[in-house]
């Protein structure tokens, strides 16, 4: 197949998955930032449990090897950039994940030192 024929396909299937995808303008963090405090801790709470569900973690291992073997037997340039940008993707949403289950532990840490604190406070400790 052509490089022309290539990029047909590629802007027909891209087109066809983001047909009228309007960008988010406003970040995850501002919109995480606008929750409630409940909202934002389930929120948190939801990123642990993709991060540590197995299927989750099997299927991002299964289409992350898909692509790495279809860079490695694709010659075409401008295609091995396609794997090379999804592998990309790929990586910067895991790690996205990840850093919003930490978030979570750093909350739950953050509540158990406030709890200690308070007992503290209350046996007239300091």
């Amino acid at each position: 197949m052509g490089k022309r024929k290539t990029r047909k396909k590629i802007n027909a299937q891209f087109e066809s998955v983001f047909k009228g995808f309007i960008y988010p303008f406003d970040t995850s963090d501002n919109v995480i930032g606008k929750m409630s405090p409940d909202k934002r801790i389930k929120y948190y709470k939801e990123a642990v449990s993709l991060r540590d569900n197995f299927v989750n973690k099997q299927e991002y291992n299964e289409v992350c090897r898909k692509l790495y073997y279809d860079l490695a037997m694709e010659e075409d340039e401008d295609k091995r950039l396609v794997y090379k940008g999804a592998l990309l993707f790929a990586n910067r949403y895991w790690k996205r994940i990840r850093e919003l289950a930490y978030r979570d532990e750093g909350q739950q840490e953050e509540a158990m030192e406030k709890a200690q604190e308070n007992i503290n406070e209350l046996v007239g400790e300091k």
